[in-house]
């Protein structure tokens, strides 16, 4: 079980594997991710897919190989 917390203020921010910068979601007062599934305020934000190494962004309908968490 992989899981950490951040309880300041954050952004959330995914890219292509390019580096380019793709959705842009936050700040957030509280952020978690538990086994690949990021949360923030208390909504279910990101699902990471194992089987094709990709974030599944659920607001947008979005998929990224890379997700940035960043200090708002």
């Amino acid at each position: 079980l992989i899981r950490y917390f951040c309880e300041d203020r954050y952004t959330v921010h995914f890219e292509d594997a390019a580096g380019g910068e793709g959705v842009r979601l936050g700040p957030f007062s509280k952020l978690w991710v538990e086994d690949g599934v990021l949360h923030a305020d208390e909504l279910l934000k990101a699902k990471f897919h194992e089987q094709t190494q990709i974030w599944h962004a659920y607001e947008t309908d979005t998929y990224w190989p890379v997700m940035v968490i960043e200090s708002a």
